[in-house]
């Protein structure tokens, strides 16, 4: 049973970095798509989500199957505590989680440029210049987006542009 709520804390901690993450890859991919016809409803945001987010994504759903479990292997209220653990996890990993943009965009940059160079070591040059031109569209869109909200920019005001422009 501890074991079993140790892993909704766990999943609770990860899971609130995860969501602001998440939530810069989206709006931040809308706003780099923002006078794009062809761009889907995302933007670009499947093109700079970096791997481990991805990964992140996947793991969280062990959550979802670790509730289901609980309820067949423990009492009705141990698993609605998991899941209480779990809320309580991932408020407190938000809030320590960092609010300016500049943390989210280096990792974003960082793993594009290394996605260019481990395309380029497998001689994959399209590809790899492809991670460096989107890692470009990055950086020329963060510097637009910090002219426009100020160097402090942070990733409730990054929300709230995108959100008003659509």
């Amino acid at each position: 049973m501890i074991f079993y709520l140790a892993l909704f804390a766990l999943l609770g901690a990860i899971y609130g970095y995860n969501s602001k993450m998440q939530g810069v890859t989206l709006y931040f991919g809308r706003y780099m798509a923002r006078d794009n016809e062809l761009a889907g409803p995302n933007g670009f945001q499947d093109a700079i989500t970096p791997k481990f987010q991805d990964k992140l994504n996947g793991f969280l759903f062990v959550a979802l199957a670790a509730v289901i479990a609980g309820f067949f292997l423990f009492t009705w209220y141990i698993p609605l505590l998991g899941v209480v653990t779990l809320f309580v996890a991932a408020a407190v990993a938000g809030a320590f989680a960092p609010k300016k943009l500049f943390p989210y965009i280096g990792k974003i940059v960082g793993n594009l440029a290394r996605r260019s160079a481990d395309y380029a070591k497998k001689g994959d040059n399209e590809r790899s210049n492809a991670a460096k031109d989107v890692a470009q569209m990055v950086s020329d869109s963060s510097e637009e987006l910090y002219l426009e909200l100020g160097k402090d920019a942070t990733v409730d005001q990054l929300i709230k542009l995108v959100s008003n422009k659509q």
